[in-house]
C-alpha cells in the first residue's frame, strides 16, 4: 500500500537563521559569488565568435550591414553591446563585464522565481548553484548573447508564473515584450515559448487569463514584425554546423545539470523517493513536468530538427535552460526524504563541486590570437607576408594587430579566397585562389600562415579544413621548405597556429 507523504512544500531544506535574514541580503550572496569566480578571468582574450561581436558592434553602419546583408541573430545584443563600447571601450574587461552583468543580474531574478514555491533557505541554496554552474560560468565571461539570453529567459519566466497569477493588461503587455526580446537577442529564444505553453493547464487557463495571453501573443507579434519584412539576404549563416551524433543530446543535457556526477546524483535522490512511496501528484507533478520541460525540451527539439531539416545543434544555445535544470534540482532535493542535515551535505558538496568545475572550465577560456599577434608584431619585417586561412581568421588576427599603435599597415593578414565571403565565419567557406597562393609563396621571402590550433583533422572540420589546409601548406611549401610552427593558447578554447615558411 502506498502511504501519503508530507507535500513537498514542508520538506525543503530550512534552517532558522537563513529564514530570518532578509530577501535583499540572500538575493547578494549569489552574485557576491559567480563575481568571485568569474572576475580572475575576466581579461581571457578573446576567441573567433567574440571578436566577430565586438567587431560587427562598433559602428551603426557596419552593424545595421551586417543585420541587412548577413545575419540578424543577436541584434539586441549588438546594440546594447554598441552602446556600452562607446562608454567603456571595446577590451576584454569591458565587454566581458557587459556578459557578467546579465549573468549576475539574472540570479536576484531567479531567486524571486524560487520564492514563488521555496522557503528562504531553499531558494537560496538553488541560487547558489545557479551562481556556480559550470557552464553557465564559462558563458558569463563571454562577448557572445548568452548571459543575456538568460536573463531574459528568467524575467520572462517570472512575468510568466505572475502573469498567470494575476491577469492583467500590465503583465500581458510586458511578457509580450520579454518574449520578443529574448528572440532579438537569439533567434533560439523563441523556443521559451513552447515550455511556458506546456507548462499551462486546465486549472490555469481560463476564459481571462486566454484573453490576456492573447494580448501577449498581438504584442509579441507586433514586436517581432521587423524581422519578417526586414529578412538577412545571407541563407547560409549556419551552413558550417554538422549533423550531431546521438551522444551529442546526452552530453548537452549532463552539462545543464551540471556534469554526470550531479546529474546521477538526481536520478539516484529521485529514485530514492519513488522506492520510499513517494508519488507525484498536483503541484508536485506540475512543477516537476515544467522544470523538467525547460531544462530538456529545447535541447531535444533542436536535436530532432538538425537530424530531420537541417543541422542546427550547438551546446552553448542552450545555457538559457540552466534555470530549468537548476529548478529541477531543487524539487528532487526538496523532495528526497532526509533531515535536513543530510539535505545540507547533499547542496554543499553539490555546491563544492560546481565550484571547482567552474574554475576548472574558465581555465580554458581564450584563445592564442593575442600571443600570435604579439609574436607576429616582434618578428615580422618588410618583404614577408602573412596569410590566414580560414579566411576570417585574418578579421580575428586583424583585430589585436589594431591594438598594438604605429603597426606597419603591411603587417596585415591576407585572405586567399577566390570569391566574396562572410564578414565574421559562418556559412559556407570559399574556396582558396591557388593561383595567388603560388605567386605570392615566390613574391616574398618569409610566409606566415595563421590557421587553426590542431595539427589533426576532426569530424567537425570544414570541408576547407581538412582538404584545402594541406594543399596550401604544401603549395607554400614548395616554395619555402623550411618551416616552424608555434602554437599559442594550448589548452585554450581556441589556440592559434602560425606557421613560418623561410
Amino acid at each position: 500500500m502506498i502511504q501519503s507523504r508530507t507535500p513537498y512544500l514542508n520538506q525543503p531544506l530550512e534552517w532558522d537563521f537563513i529564514e530570518k535574514k532578509k530577501d535583499f541580503f540572500l538575493r547578494l550572496i549569489p552574485i557576491l559569488l559567480i563575481l568571485a569566480i568569474t572576475i580572475p578571468f575576466i581579461r581571457s582574450s578573446y576567441w573567433d565568435d567574440e571578436i566577430f561581436s565586438v567587431v560587427s558592434a562598433r559602428s551603426w553602419s557596419g552593424m545595421f550591414r551586417i543585420f541587412r546583408e548577413y545575419e540578424n541573430n543577436m541584434s539586441l545584443y549588438l546594440l546594447i553591446l554598441h552602446g556600452w563600447m562607446k562608454l567603456f571601450g571595446d577590451g576584454e574587461t569591458a565587454t566581458h563585464a557587459l556578459s557578467l552583468l546579465f549573468a549576475a543580474l539574472s540570479l536576484p531574478v531567479f531567486y524571486k522565481l524560487e520564492r514563488f514555491w521555496f522557503n528562504k533557505t531553499s531558494s537560496l541554496a538553488a541560487t547558489l548553484l545557479f551562481a556556480s554552474n559550470p557552464l553557465f560560468v564559462f558563458y558569463a565571461v563571454e562577448s557572445r548573447s548568452y548571459s543575456m539570453l538568460v536573463f531574459s529567459c528568467v524575467l520572462s519566466t517570472l512575468v510568466f508564473v505572475r502573469l498567470l497569477r494575476r491577469p492583467g493588461f500590465g503583465l500581458a503587455t510586458l511578457y509580450g515584450v520579454c518574449i520578443a526580446a529574448g528572440v532579438y537577442i537569439h533567434y533560439f529564444g523563441i523556443l521559451l515559448l513552447i515550455v511556458h505553453a506546456l507548462a499551462l493547464t486546465r486549472s490555469n487557463l481560463k476564459l481571462d487569463s486566454m484573453r490576456w495571453f492573447a494580448l501577449s501573443a498581438v504584442v509579441f507579434l507586433i514586436c517581432i514584425l521587423p524581422l519578417a519584412l526586414f529578412p538577412p539576404l545571407n541563407k547560409s549563416q549556419i551552413d558550417w554546423i554538422t549533423k550531431p551524433p546521438a551522444r551529442f543530446l546526452a552530453y548537452t543535457i549532463k552539462d545543464l545539470f551540471g556534469g554526470s556526477l550531479v546529474a546521477g546524483l538526481l536520478i539516484l535522490c529521485f529514485a530514492f523517493t519513488l522506492w520510499k512511496g513517494y508519488r507525484l501528484k498536483g503541484q508536485d507533478l506540475y512543477l516537476f513536468r515544467f522544470a523538467l520541460v525547460w531544462a530538456v525540451l529545447p535541447a531535444s527539439l533542436l536535436f530532432v530538427f538538425s537530424w530531420l531539416v537541417k543541422p542546427a545543434y550547438q551546446t552553448r544555445f542552450f545555457v538559457w535552460c540552466i534555470p530549468g535544470a537548476v529548478f529541477l534540482t531543487s524539487l528532487i532535493f526538496a523532495w528526497v526524504p532526509w533531515s535536513r542535515w543530510g539535505k545540507t551535505l547533499v547542496w554543499m558538496l553539490v555546491l563544492i563541486f560546481f565550484i571547482k568545475g567552474a574554475g576548472s572550465g574558465l581555465q580554458s577560456k581564450g584563445s592564442g590570437y593575442r600571443e600570435a599577434v604579439k609574436y607576429l608584431h616582434a618578428n615580422f619585417h618588410r618583404g614577408e607576408i602573412i596569410l590566414t586561412y580560414p579566411y576570417f581568421k585574418s578579421i580575428h588576427a586583424g583585430y589585436y594587430l589594431e591594438k598594438y599603435a604605429g603597426t606597419d599597415s603591411s603587417v596585415r593578414p591576407l585572405v586567399i579566397t577566390r570569391q566574396p565571403f562572410l564578414p565574421g565565419g559562418g556559412g559556407i567557406d570559399p574556396d582558396p585562389d591557388m593561383d595567388s597562393l603560388k605567386k605570392m609563396a615566390a613574391a616574398y621571402s618569409r610566409v606566415y600562415l595563421i590557421c587553426k590550433g590542431s595539427e589533426v583533422p576532426t569530424v567537425t572540420d570544414t570541408v576547407q579544413n581538412r582538404l584545402w589546409l594541406p594543399r596550401i601548406q604544401q603549395t607554400i611549401g614548395n616554395r619555402h621548405p623550411q618551416s616552424r610552427t608555434k602554437l599559442f593558447g594550448e589548452g585554450s578554447q581556441d589556440p592559434v597556429r602560425v606557421i613560418v615558411y623561410e
